[in-house]
């Protein structure tokens, strides 16, 4: 298996995974690693527990391949990826000119559902104002009359107070 890795794993990844096996041959990891061995094979019934050192110094080697392959697999998916999303912009981007128009189809269904709803309500904003705005110049006109009274008729600044507090009211400025 290893052999097998190896032919489809870059040479930097083949040379770290084959001086991998180097840590299993150490003086403390050979005893450690050969007790068990003993361990497993009293354990299982077995006469000897040959196979054990080769099977922890292959370990390594195996691992270390295998990550470079998965690393590649992985790597490969993600470009694969990049390239089909690129290559859907692009045919989207020669759908329309304008960049708003773009931003719109790729934007995803809640983005362009709270685009509309802001929309709507500027729109409703502007209604609203325009109709504000007529009443205010009716007011004005109101308020005109108002100065061309005679003082007598105003008979104290109280009046002139409820006056403009109705206006405001009316407005929504209270």
């Amino acid at each position: 298996m290893a052999c097998l890795f190896t032919f489809f794993s870059s040479e930097n990844f083949t040379n770290i995974a084959w001086d991998s096996a180097g840590v299993t041959t150490g003086p403390v990891t050979v005893p450690f690693v050969l007790s068990l061995g003993i361990g497993f094979s009293k354990a299982k019934n077995a006469q000897e527990g040959f196979g054990i050192l080769t099977c922890a110094s292959v370990a390594p080697i195996i691992v270390v391949l295998f990550s470079d392959l998965l690393r590649r697999l992985i790597q490969s998916a993600i470009v694969a990826h990049t390239q089909r999303k690129l290559s859907r912009m692009k045919s989207k981007e020669s759908q329309t000119d304008d960049i708003d128009g773009l931003e719109l189809l790729l934007a995803p269904a809640e983005v362009v559902r709270r685009k509309a709803v802001k929309l709507k309500a500027a729109q409703a904003e502007v209604v609203r104002l325009k109709a504000a705005l007529a009443q205010g110049e009716e007011q004005v006109k109101r308020l005109s009359e108002y100065e061309r009274l005679p003082a007598e008729t105003v008979a104290s600044t109280d009046q002139v107070n409820v006056v403009d507090s109705e206006i405001c009211a009316e407005h929504g400025y209270a």
